[in-house]
């Protein structure tokens, strides 16, 4: 090995570990966000909670589920994709069904 496989190598893994981090960071801002705005609507299911979305609640509860998995399952294929595995086929279809 010479030194500029070393240092390629080097450089490839320093862009691998901000990757991780980056992602990590994606990911707890997620939770973070769906701790702080989604969890109240399936802890206080009352209309006082629901607010003027009490009518279309059945609606609002598939909409937030959706965009909770949306943002938790998402960030994963962007690691799939930045580390060359494979996305099953189920992967960007859970995906594009919760945006849906």
């Amino acid at each position: 090995m010479t030194t500029s496989d070393a240092h390629a190598n080097g450089t490839r893994g320093a862009a691998r570990l901000a990757a991780v981090l980056v992602l990590i960071v994606i990911l707890a801002l997620a939770a973070g966000f769906i701790a702080k705005y989604v969890f109240h609507y399936y802890l206080n299911y009352n209309a006082v909670a629901f607010d003027n979305f009490w009518p279309r609640r059945g609606t609002l509860l598939v909409h937030i589920t959706a965009g909770s998995v949306a943002l938790l399952v998402g960030p994963w294929q962007f690691w799939t994709g930045l580390f060359g595995d494979r996305i099953p086929r189920t992967g960007g279809r859970d995906v594009s069904i919760s945006w849906a």
